[in-house]
């Protein structure tokens, strides 16, 4: 049997590594893909959670924040003077009684390490917009919000990614910005940990996941169905899916 000769396996080795160059960028957005299905998989699962939650209490959806207000709670401790939303979907998502997050409240495209439950490092986060006059789509509130008054719950953002890094570390913070909020831009940098914490994170390919009042979700760029004419001040110039604006 003839052996290969030093140019026929010089060849052969091209070849390869044509042919690997060449596949690569396709792995590399099939794993993409990969990761934006797992985040809307989780979004999905969380939706679900929420909306159990408000079966089981009149209708109402985990307050979102309850900043200043003190609240005795078995998984914060007493007289806690914040309260998100997603320490009650716990015992809806079999959540492990610890202070380790659960992947679905992870993005696999986090980078973050350390994710806990009570905020720091998690990847989603409630809509922090304000309607016009300065009320929020969903206020802080001790009872939480009624899910049935929400208006054109298929066109307004429940959750959305988040950034979730301040200039030291993690934040807490379980509300995210419209891209239009004053000093806080939509983020995709991961190595910038000056971002403020409730910044759209922009993970997946220049857009972000969003989870929706009627529980659909979608992945949109950040100014993909929202004016750029809207302010915090102002923010009524449809569309506007952050304030329910189709």
């Amino acid at each position: 049997m003839r052996a290969f000769t030093l140019i026929e396996l010089l060849v052969v080795v091209s070849i390869i590594a044509i042919l690997a160059a060449m596949l690569l960028p396709t792995i590399r957005l099939v794993r993409e893909s990969a990761y934006t299905t797992v985040c809307v998989a989780n979004m999905r699962q969380l939706g679900m959670a929420v909306q159990a939650y408000s079966d089981d209490n009149q209708g109402l959806m985990a307050m979102t924040a309850t900043y200043g207000l003190a609240v005795a709670d078995d998984f914060y401790g007493p007289d806690f003077t914040y309260y998100h939303w997603y320490a009650p979907l716990r015992s809806y998502l079999d959540a492990p009684e610890t202070n380790q997050a659960t992947k679905v409240f992870i993005c696999p495209r986090s980078k973050l390490p350390n994710q806990i439950q009570h905020g720091f490092g998690l990847s989603y986060a409630v809509n922090n917009a304000r309607y016009a006059g300065g009320a929020f789509v969903f206020p802080p509130s001790r009872a939480g919000f009624p899910l049935a008054k929400l208006r054109n719950r298929s066109a307004t953002v429940l959750l959305a990614e988040k950034w979730g890094l301040t200039a030291t570390g993690y934040d807490w913070n379980g509300n995210v910005a419209p891209p239009y909020y004053p000093g806080v831009p939509p983020r995709s940098d991961d190595g910038n940990v000056g971002a403020p914490h409730y910044s759209l994170r922009v993970r997946h390919k220049g857009s972000s996941n969003y989870l929706f009042g009627d529980l659909h979700t979608e992945t949109l760029t950040p100014w993909a169905r929202v004016d750029k004419a809207n302010t915090d001040a102002a923010p009524t110039v449809p569309p506007n899916i952050w304030t329910g604006l189709p």
